[in-house]
């Protein structure tokens, strides 16, 4: 990724139990400026697509042109969960209303702090880093989100068997801007292969919070190292994640950066630091997926295999 990390960021979140369980109790999700997740899938939804035997859906390739979305809304919220960056701004350059609200206060410090290297708890600068920026760059670093009891994310198995969907998309497409307040880049995927909640749409899309461009006059260059290097337009991708709650139905909420394993062209996994840490200690290392086939198949078996729950 070959940029230097700066703003660090940690923000207080309820715990993974407790959001499964207001799913079914109130619908409810995050807001774009805060880090309280969007999950409003009931319980028998999860029980049915988890417990019935893997049949994966496969489709062929499409080779129709989608354009990327301007804006991602949620249903029960007026902010958008996704903005592109030439909407971040008006005309006159300024912040745009219809994307930020009053909740100016994140991209506000990004585009006019001068020292680059802020340290963040809870939307607070509480120190600096003694680091140099990135030639011409406004660095901006890792953004924690404090999770008591996170969706496990420990092994690839613990993303198999936790997630509602497991998707194998081929990236099409992909945009800068801002989800939640944070820089990155939106990546649109055509689904090849999925388990779980079945997916209908042609193209889906999800967010990570890595990549340099300019807005407002400042470029801004967003790392974060949790994060395997994302994947190319015409890459393909793996994810881990809970079924998309946005007014299209089309975005997946990245929860974990193990929510996220990128394919290289040679067909070996590109993966977070995480599982390849974890790797190194396993106990059962030498049958730890290593490429795209190995995944499948791994899927393919904890997916038909998986107790009721």
């Amino acid at each position: 990724m070959g940029m230097s990390a700066g703003r660090t960021t940690a923000t207080p979140v309820k715990s993974w139990g407790y959001l499964l369980e207001s799913r079914k109790q109130t619908g409810l999700g995050m807001t774009p400026m805060t880090a309280h997740p969007p999950i409003t899938v009931g319980a028998l939804l999860l029980i049915a697509a988890l417990t019935a035997p893997a049949v994966a859906q496969a489709r062929p390739s499409s080779e129709h042109s989608y354009p990327m979305p301007k804006m991602v809304s949620w249903p029960y919220q007026a902010l958008p969960i996704w903005a592109e960056a030439s909407v971040a701004v008006s005309p006159d350059g300024e912040l745009n209303p219809v994307v930020w609200g009053s909740e100016t206060g994140r991209i506000h410090e990004i585009l006019t702090t001068p020292a680059d290297n802020a340290i963040y708890f809870n939307d607070q600068i509480v120190g600096y880093r003694d680091k140099q920026s990135a030639p011409g760059c406004r660095d901006v670093g890792t953004t924690y989100f404090d999770y008591p009891e996170p969706p496990p994310r420990g092994t690839l198995d613990d993303a198999i068997t936790s997630s509602e969907v497991a998707v194998l998309g081929r990236v099409t497409d992909k945009a800068y801007g801002f989800s939640g307040g944070e820089p990155g880049q939106l990546f649109q995927i055509e689904p090849v292969r999925s388990y779980g909640y079945p997916l209908s749409q042609a193209r889906y899309y999800f967010f990570v919070p890595i990549g340099k461009f300019t807005v407002a006059g400042v470029t801004i260059c967003k790392t974060d190292e949790r994060y395997a290097e994302p994947p190319d337009i015409g890459g393909e991708v793996f994810l881990f994640v809970f079924t998309p709650e946005d007014t299209a139905g089309v975005f997946f909420k990245i929860f974990d950066a193990g929510d996220i394993v990128p394919v290289d062209p040679d067909g070996s996994l590109r993966l977070p630091p995480q599982y390849a840490a974890n790797e190194q200690v396993s106990a059962s290392r030498a049958s730890a997926p290593r490429t795209k086939s190995d995944l499948l198949a791994r899927i393919q078996t904890l997916r038909a295999h998986e107790a009721p729950r």
